[in-house]
């Protein structure tokens, strides 16, 4: 009986652990709209430009797209990335998805 309390409780410990290391939004599985960052506080300059790229997918059986920080310059014209940005949008959980990274600099 101890031995089964004592694997139960590390089992917790290591549940609860592992759900406080991550940096995520709440999710929605009917509908989920949201826009992160994490990496930079809000009174950085983030530069005066903007471009992003996404990856998208369709009941989670065809996925396609490129998601890349120097995809995301690329569509902004920007030549030094002073931040990152990400979005993702999902529909029905797995009926549609869509994640995009948004470069932001000059």
């Amino acid at each position: 009986m101890i031995r089964f309390l004592a694997v139960a409780l590390i089992g917790a410990i290591a549940l609860l652990g592992t759900a406080c290391g991550t940096y995520q939004p709440p999710y929605g599985y009917i509908y989920h709209n949201t826009r992160m960052n994490k990496d930079v506080s809000e009174a950085t300059n983030i530069g005066s430009r903007s471009g992003a790229s996404c990856v998208q997918s369709y009941m989670g059986m065809i996925s396609f797209g490129d998601a890349s920080i120097k995809a995301a310059a690329a569509a902004g014209g920007i030549q030094t990335v002073k931040a990152v940005d990400y979005s993702e949008l999902s529909i029905f959980t797995f009926f549609y998805n869509r994640f995009c990274t948004i470069a932001h600099g000059d």
